[in-house]
């Protein structure tokens, strides 16, 4: 509960709140953006493989294929960068400069 939506809800608050939004960049940004949830999967992808388990079933290679965890992990990515999207347009729509 507190890694997967209270702590990116309080980070994105704190960055719409307190960055300067000339910083925010983010369609510059979006292969940044897209290293860790990229490195992630990969992760979990080897991981699965080594234990024969896998933590969430959208990405369970084992009965999804490797070509249908990967699919779920492009459209999770999508979803991720949507929302970096949203926030970048809501910091700049309060307007706070520095």
């Amino acid at each position: 509960l507190v890694f997967h939506y209270i702590v990116p809800a309080l980070y994105a608050g704190y960055w719409v709140a307190f960055t300067d939004v000339r910083e925010a960049a983010w369609t510059r940004q979006l292969g940044a953006l897209s290293v860790y949830p990229t490195a992630y999967f990969a992760y979990l992808v080897v991981r699965g493989e080594i234990i024969g388990r896998y933590p969430y079933f959208f990405v369970d290679v084992q009965t999804l294929g490797l070509l249908g965890a990967f699919r779920n992990a492009m459209g999770i990515l999508v979803c991720y960068l949507a929302v970096a999207w949203v926030i970048a347009l809501l910091a700049r729509r309060l307007g706070r400069a520095g």
